[in-house]
């Protein structure tokens, strides 16, 4: 996650990067931007973690 997150978002079962980043308004690529562990294709979206939705 990057250092300058300003905003989290706690992941449901259910979510998806797609659905995250649709209701958070922000995009599936600024998602895997702000959370590497995520990773491309959104592999490591885990649940009930924390990702980053805001900087």
């Amino acid at each position: 996650m990057v250092s300058d997150c300003t905003t989290f978002y706690f992941v449901r079962s259910g979510d998806t990067c797609v659905s995250i980043a649709s209701s958070q308004g922000v995009t599936v690529g600024e998602l895997e931007q702000w959370n590497p562990k995520v990773g491309s294709g959104c592999t490591g979206l885990w649940l009930n973690d924390y990702i980053c939705v805001g900087v």
